[in-house]
């Protein structure tokens, strides 16, 4: 009896053991068995990843709502694309997505000709990612400042803009010039951007200097401005677009360099 309660122990814990191992996978090609008469296999490489989180647009953009309005519940890792702080590759894969980018929204008329100089270069760039803090989700972006080559006397033109790193679609748009911008219908921008991004929004309400794209099905919504020196095309939240104005857009570049 005492050899009996010796080895029944161990017995029982590497039966239980073996079955938590090989249980589920017997049961697996049992049901395959039975559904489909054969048995499912398909052998895993050793460069086999799982999938990986993939957001759509809309939450692409919360992530970006979330980083402009609500800091502290995001986490943002970022990287410079500078000459000395990335490699060439990157720096041509970058210009080419901002040029192609660029040619795609003056070609399809929803940015005229008239807003960008012929001579306009780089001026800086990064590679930044957002992370919600609660849902552990995220998104590579690229924020990008362009600036004319030849400035005379108190002449100046400067874009910022932030694209979807995976897309190479424009989401955000802050662009200044001291020459007096070609008078265009913001109503007229601001379903053209939308249309072209795939986002379907309710009808858009003036605000004073501004025009307001609320999004279906969702809080956020798009800001259009346009005034003799400023070009805005943004995106919050139905909290703080109230709050929105030209001497906070003034900031609005700065905010991917904390």
């Amino acid at each position: 009896m005492k050899y009996l309660t010796r080895w029944l122990l161990p017995a029982i814990t590497v039966l239980t053991v073996l079955a938590a191992a090989f249980l589920p996978e017997k049961l697996s090609q049992f049901q395959d068995q039975k559904l489909f008469h054969a048995v499912h296999s398909e052998e895993m490489s050793s460069n086999s990843s799982l999938p990986i989180w993939t957001p759509n647009l809309i939450q692409k953009l919360s992530l970006l709502d979330l980083w402009s309005n609500y800091p502290d519940d995001s986490t943002t890792i970022s990287r410079s694309l500078s000459d000395s702080e990335s490699t060439p590759e990157e720096r041509r894969t970058m210009e080419e997505m901002v040029y192609t980018e660029l040619t795609s929204l003056m070609e399809a008329q929803i940015l005229s000709k008239d807003l960008f100089p012929k001579n306009y270069r780089l001026s800086s760039a990064q590679r930044f990612y957002i992370q919600d803090s609660q849902e552990s989700s995220g998104n590579w972006f690229l924020s990008v400042e362009l600036y004319e080559d030849i400035i005379y006397d108190s002449n100046y033109w400067s874009a910022w803009m932030i694209l979807d790193e995976e897309t190479g679609k424009m989401l955000r748009l802050t662009l200044y010039s001291s020459k007096i911008l070609p008078s265009v219908s913001l109503e007229a921008i601001g379903k053209a951007f939308l249309d072209r991004l795939g986002i379907e929004y309710e009808t858009p309400k003036k605000n004073g200097p501004y025009v307001i794209f609320p999004l279906k099905e969702t809080k956020l919504q798009y800001i259009i401005l346009l005034e003799p020196e400023i070009l805005y095309i943004s995106l919050n939240s139905n909290s703080t677009a109230n709050n929105t104005s030209s001497h906070s857009i003034q900031g609005t570049a700065n905010d991917v360099k904390k």
